[in-house]
């Protein structure tokens, strides 16, 4: 799961990025501002999300298990393209007020 998190989380972060940079340019023409790609989730926290979910197999409950990883799949991935936004927009503010 850390590996799929990794690439998937990067190419949304990537794409986020890039749209970013389009709205930049879209409502200032002529903006020079580059965004950065933010940072995956750590594969430490990754792994203990995994291993809590895999607590459920030893309950017998194995959907529960495939429930919690999708959806911890679902959030590490949109994390990484949230927080890009997030951390262009202050990045942006901040070279505004300057």
């Amino acid at each position: 799961m850390p590996v799929l998190c990794q690439v998937y989380g990067t190419a949304a972060a990537a794409l986020a990025c890039e749209f970013y940079e389009l709205q930049c340019k879209e409502h200032s023409p002529g903006s020079t501002f580059t965004a950065r790609v933010a940072a995956v989730v750590p594969d430490e926290q990754i792994q203990a999300s995994v291993r809590y979910a895999a607590g459920f197999l030893f309950k017998g409950q194995p959907e529960s298990t495939r429930v919690i990883l999708a959806n911890q799949l679902y959030s590490n991935v949109f994390q990484a393209a949230n927080q890009t936004i997030a951390e262009n927009a202050v990045r942006e503010s901040d070279e505004t007020d300057e």
